[in-house]
């Protein structure tokens, strides 16, 4: 049986979406078990290894930026200030930086 081309695609986006969805349900166990551990099953194993490799292959920015607002709806807030100390999301920072310079060079 051959596949559509679309059938991958939307494979694919539904996977995204179930990563992006383990990853909210991962983060709120902060509190409950040590920040570090969380850190490190969110955002090592699953943001930096999974979720960003599947960032890099959306060729629209603009659908890249909207999965780059899903991830940061889902990360707490704390991680996402300044001095949070999380060194762990400078991958997604310089994605989201390079998303924004194709952003700016496309409009």
């Amino acid at each position: 049986m051959m596949l559509s081309p679309v059938e991958p695609v939307c494979f694919f986006q539904r996977q995204f979406a179930s990563a992006i969805k383990l990853l909210g349900n991962i983060v709120r166990w902060q509190g409950l078990l040590s920040n570090d551990i969380v850190i490190q099953i969110g955002i090592d194993s699953l943001l930096n290894r999974y979720l960003i490799l599947g960032l890099r292959t959306f060729t629209d920015p603009l659908v890249a930026a909207e999965k780059c607002k899903m991830i940061s709806n889902v990360l707490p807030r704390s991680w996402l200030s300044a001095n949070s100390g999380v060194a762990q999301l400078e991958m997604f920072i310089r994605q989201v930086r390079q998303i924004t310079e194709k952003l700016k060079n496309a409009s």
